[in-house]
């Protein structure tokens, strides 16, 4: 395969309609598929571009996937890029200042909640759940404020266990 037809392919994949939406965005939508087909067909840096791409309303793929509820496509999405670009990613606020962790607990989604959890390191999850949108709320009181029970323990959970997580490894390494 040339490299010419790698940057055909790149261009054709990064072309926009007229609200910013690329391919990827309406696979995330709607079809696993079509995501899978995607994203398996480019390698990891080319993946990356593609999955950071924004439409009108600074939202990328992932924004789309987890506002969809797609926890199959965006446990894809971070299957195929390694972990300090899924931690760039999911940083990645919309023109409302949601993450797609933002998203997740704002709709209650828990597995995309498990997704993105299990998709960074303890510390890089502290850092996400303290990330607060344009009216400075976290993921946690976005949950809270929608009446999402079982999704406010969950991020409770997952915080508790990545701050001992981090604690230990401190304990660990200062022993060393």
């Amino acid at each position: 395969q040339s490299v010419s037809s790698d940057d055909e392919r790149l261009q054709l994949l990064q072309m926009k309609d007229s609200r910013g939406g690329t391919v990827l965005h309406y696979a995330a939508h709607y079809s696993t598929e079509i995501a899978q087909v995607i994203l398996e067909s480019v390698n990891e840096e080319m993946c990356y571009t593609l999955l950071s791409m924004e439409d009108h309303d600074k939202m990328t793929p992932i924004h789309t996937a987890c506002l969809q509820r797609n926890s199959e496509v965006l446990e894809m999405m971070m299957r195929l890029v390694t972990v300090e670009m899924r931690y760039k990613l999911l940083q990645l606020p919309d023109l409302l200042g949601y993450t797609p962790l933002h998203w997740s607990a704002w709709l209650g989604h828990t597995q995309c909640i498990r997704v993105i959890a299990d998709s960074v390191s303890s510390q890089q999850l502290i850092h996400l759940l303290k990330i607060t949108d344009s009216e400075r709320r976290t993921p946690l009181q976005l949950a809270a404020e929608r009446y999402h029970q079982a999704t406010v323990e969950l991020l409770q959970d997952f915080q508790t266990k990545a701050l001992i997580d981090v604690a230990l490894q401190q304990t660990e390494q200062s022993g060393k």
